[in-house]
């Protein structure tokens, strides 16, 4: 189970906003843009922190597919859902701490030291 974080500060919510901006980046390695939610890392099941964090969208982060697609479609089209399927997501686009680290990098933030 997935433990609760504690409330983010502005700094943490700052960093949030500019990784959230860069779009999802699962579809980002696959040559696509799309919108993205905030996924927390996790390490050994539990939230790692709010600097610890990945944009993904709907699909990669929590299995809903777009709307004109079936989830067997958008699992062909836009490969494995984190929700669904996290040790192919997992092998196909990095662990949660290579993700976070790259995302922190792009948005141009702080490297974080929660891992």
């Amino acid at each position: 189970m997935v433990g609760k974080t504690k409330t983010p500060t502005r700094a943490e919510r700052a960093h949030m906003e500019a990784v959230q901006q860069l779009g999802c980046l699962a579809c980002r390695i696959e040559g696509r843009y799309r919108p993205a939610e905030i996924h927390h890392a996790t390490d050994s099941g539990r939230r790692v922190g709010h600097y610890a964090v990945i944009p993904l969208c709907e699909w990669h982060h929590r299995a809903v597919p777009p709307a004109d697609m079936r989830p067997s479609e958008a699992l062909v089209m836009l490969g494995p859902s984190l929700a669904r399927h996290p040790d192919a997501f997992r092998r196909h686009y990095g662990t949660d701490e290579e993700l976070a680290r790259w995302a922190a990098q792009l948005a141009d933030q702080p490297a974080m030291e929660e891992f």
